[in-house]
């Protein structure tokens, strides 16, 4: 992804709230792009990377997190999910939601909160533990299915709205709203 992108990522792994992260660390050594963890009223801003901590549920709303405790039951945790649903009624036709790796059916309802506001959602093809990727797809609610390393240019494809009329946003409405009826 080029570092001027425009957009900001948001990366949501599930790990126990005993379990430290690293992750922000890890993904700051391969890229250029500005990565922190996501905090309590931190602005979201355009070419961050933002890695939500453990333990807690992350949402945005007036792009800006909000960081709450996550339910102590493992069944009840859905970080994905609450991200998506909120980022779908805070982003509206700008939010996509990417699936990568990972098991269970975490995300595929936030997927379809994306997907009734306009947004984009994407799966990773060939993902090392597909339940995630699978779960997704079988929704129905996944525009494309892509190699990890392909996700970069269609996002940047996708959102060049220099190329985008409103005529192309009404089809795209008229699409999803019949997926959504199938």
């Amino acid at each position: 992804m080029p570092a001027d992108s425009g957009f900001a990522f948001v990366v949501i792994q599930h790990l126990d709230a005993e379990h430290e992260s690293v992750l922000a660390k890890i993904i700051q050594r391969s890229t250029a792009i500005e990565t922190q963890t996501a905090a309590e009223g931190l602005e979201i801003e355009p070419d961050h990377i933002y890695v939500t901590p453990p333990g807690v549920s992350v949402t945005t709303e007036g792009q800006h997190f909000h960081v709450a405790k996550m339910a102590a039951m493992r069944s009840k945790r859905t970080p994905i999910d609450d991200f998506f649903t909120s980022l779908a009624q805070d982003q509206g036709e700008d939010a996509a939601g990417i699936i990568l790796s990972g098991t269970g059916s975490d995300g595929t309802i936030g997927l379809r909160a994306i997907k009734e506001h306009g947004g984009l959602t994407l799966a990773q093809a060939g993902a090392e533990y597909d339940g995630m990727m699978r779960s997704a797809v079988q929704s129905g609610m996944i525009d494309m299915v892509l190699p990890a390393e392909e996700m970069a240019t269609k996002l940047v494809g996708y959102f060049s709205h220099a190329t985008r009329d409103e005529s192309e946003r009404d089809r795209r409405k008229r699409d999803v709203a019949e997926q959504l009826s199938r």
